[in-house]
């Protein structure tokens, strides 16, 4: 069973013909696979490698090198949500300025 979709596969196939060496090819294919799939599966990266007719070790390669590509889910609650106020499971909600108060002391010195 293939994780990605034929019509994609065949759009991938077409994607050398674009570039002046079909090397140059592996990253938009990558970035049309991550954007089907939601990240990058190894069967995914596989996939792009036999439609490139690239070895699969360099597919990965270039998949791991850049962090533009995602090699795990990436969930709803990342970092915008937290950057935007809302509440992470587990994790404690720190408001601006808690970090600087001095801790509070129980009894005299």
């Amino acid at each position: 069973m293939s994780t990605l979709s034929e019509h994609l596969i065949e759009e991938i196939r077409e994607l050398p013909a674009k570039y002046p060496q079909p090397r140059s090819a592996v990253m938009p294919a990558l970035d049309l696979a991550q954007e089907e799939v939601g990240y990058l599966t190894p069967e995914a990266m596989s996939e792009v490698a036999d439609a490139l007719k690239l070895d699969p070790g360099y597919v990965e390669g270039v998949a791991t090198f850049y962090t533009l590509f995602h090699l795990q889910p990436i969930g709803k609650q990342g970092r915008a949500l937290f950057v935007r106020g809302g509440r992470v499971p587990g994790r404690v909600r720190v408001r601006a300025g808690d970090a600087a108060r001095p801790p509070l002391r129980e009894g005299p010195d």
